[in-house]
């Protein structure tokens, strides 16, 4: 199976996510990922460094209607997904 090449992430700046968004960047993937702290974001996107393919929106989860907003606005971004990893949410 090949690695996929547009993915959302759920909870993507927390220890879990965080470490399955470096993994999907590292096999190449985009990817979209959820986040409610500004602060956390940032550090992830520090981490991942200035090119790496991501796509990022702050939604709280919790509430439907933001959550339907980050899958919506993710295949704009980053194409069509291939998978969808939930460490949040």
């Amino acid at each position: 199976m090949s690695a996929p090449r547009a993915a959302i992430v759920t909870g993507g700046t927390g220890a879990l996510g965080r470490a399955v968004v470096k993994r999907l960047l590292a096999g190449g993937t985009r990817v979209g990922v959820s986040y409610r702290r500004a602060d956390e974001w940032r550090s992830l996107q520090a981490e991942a460094g200035a090119d790496a393919p991501l796509f990022s929106f702050e939604a709280d989860l919790a509430h439907a209607s933001r959550a339907a907003d980050f899958v919506a606005r993710a295949p704009e971004r980053l194409g069509a997904l291939d998978a969808v990893a939930v460490g949040g949410g």
